[in-house]
């Protein structure tokens, strides 16, 4: 058992990796709607390929890895039963930052106001029916920024994580679901339909349409080419339920680092950079370890990353214009021992801003990709950070609701 003291401790190791001293911090924007390009020399030559690699590869529940440095791929690992153009897999709460890129679209369209309140958005008392425990105005007074934030005061319990309804099966439902904490206080709320249902509301379309329609034809992918899991209702899951492929989350790391922007032809985008910048911005902390939280997005070092269940994962670090993805398999054998909940591999490896990902022949290196800190400071190598990956994973995990089993990223 791992304790809590050395959890966080190689928590705040973790988040001091070396980073860029020469980043270029005007992204490259590719065409989103294209395969994104490939790095053919640094996927096959590069030091940091190589590390990501040998990190994958030691863990076989890794399913695939990408990781983008300036719009190309340096390097891609993938298990042989995965394709990364059309293999999807359930990527849990990556679901999250979805739905707050949709909530923003919607509040850039004047939809909806990120201070407008649960009781503004469903004013009628019927949809409040299924409230019983005297928290109707509680429930009402709360925001939409709260909602993306964690700070709404509504919380999971173990007596709800594991309803099959899934964060509600309906709008009165998913309205009653959470349990009540405290206003202002982080609290990882697991699941909750409660975004959906506002999404619904106000654009009159489920968000899959909503997606459908305004996100993935910008980015290239095909409404048969996804899924997002609905509940009794027919509505999607507002946390939870996206498949996708490793290239489709490669994607939407992409359009965050490049700043909404989805083709270099033009300065149309997909959504604005200030919307970005808030998501990428602390606006909340969590209590145990400090963690930085966005709109729906977890700060680690310099990067935010999108992350979910068992170790479903897109980190964006703009400092050294990378995007990471992995997927990996659930560990069922593992669930109720923190041992299990080693996940975050790969991530700490690509976002070392001492490992190179480009060829050395390609003359990349001196003009724009990541060099060693300088001054004599020391650097982290692979061997120094892959066993403090799961300790990372592990301190994460444990404090988002104090709980020894699967209190993770759903």
């Amino acid at each position: 058992m791992i304790s809590k003291t050395s959890a966080s401790i190689t928590a705040l190791l973790l988040l001091q990796l070396p980073t860029s001293t020469l980043s270029s911090n005007t992204p490259r924007i590719i065409d989103l709607s294209q395969d994104i390009p490939q790095d053919k020399a640094a996927m096959t030559s590069s030091p940091g390929a190589s590390a990501i690699q040998q990190a994958a590869a030691k863990d076989p529940l890794i399913r695939a890895a990408i990781v983008l440095e300036h719009g190309d791929i340096v390097a891609s690992y993938h298990r042989d039963d995965v394709d990364l153009d059309e293999t999807t897999f359930m990527v849990h709460s990556t679901t999250k930052s979805w739905t707050s890129l949709i909530v923003g679209m919607m509040v850039e369209d004047g939809l909806l106001s990120l201070t407008e309140t649960l009781g503004d958005i469903f004013p009628n008392n019927e949809a409040w029916a299924d409230v019983t425990d005297g928290s109707t105005e509680f429930r009402k007074n709360v925001t939409v920024e709260e909602m993306l934030t964690m700070t709404s005061g509504l919380i999971t319990t173990p007596d709800n994580m594991w309803d099959p309804s899934w964060g509600g099966s309906s709008l009165e439902d998913s309205l009653s679901y959470p349990d009540i904490g405290v206003k202002g206080e982080f609290s990882y709320l697991l699941v909750s339909n409660i975004p959906s249902y506002i999404i619904k509301e106000r654009s009159g379309i489920n968000p899959r349409q909503y997606l459908a329609e305004r996100v993935m034809d910008k980015l290239g992918i095909g409404e048969d080419e996804y899924d997002w899991q609905q509940n009794d209702d027919g509505v999607e899951f507002g946390y939870h339920g996206l498949l996708l492929t490793p290239n489709q989350m490669a994607k939407f790391g992409q359009l965050y680092l490049q700043g909404g922007r989805i083709d270099p032809s033009n300065d149309e985008r997909l959504i604005s950079q200030e919307w970005i910048d808030a998501s990428f911005t602390q606006h909340a902390t969590e209590d145990d370890f400090g963690l930085p939280y966005g709109y729906l997005f977890w700060g680690m070092g310099e990067a935010y990353c999108s992350s979910g269940l068992g170790g479903q994962d897109i980190c964006v670090d703009r400092d050294l214009g990378r995007v990471v993805i992995q997927q990996r398999d659930l560990d069922y054998g593992a669930m109720d021992d923190m041992q299990g909940l080693e996940h975050l591999v790969v991530a700490p490896v690509a976002l070392n801003g001492s490992n190179y990902f480009r060829a050395a022949s390609d003359g990349v290196n001196d003009a724009v990709t990541s060099q060693p800190k300088e001054d004599g400071e020391q650097v982290a190598s692979l061997s120094d950070t892959s066993g403090s990956v799961h300790l990372l994973a592990t301190s994460m995990w444990i404090s988002m609701m104090g709980l020894s089993v699967l209190v993770a990223m759903y």
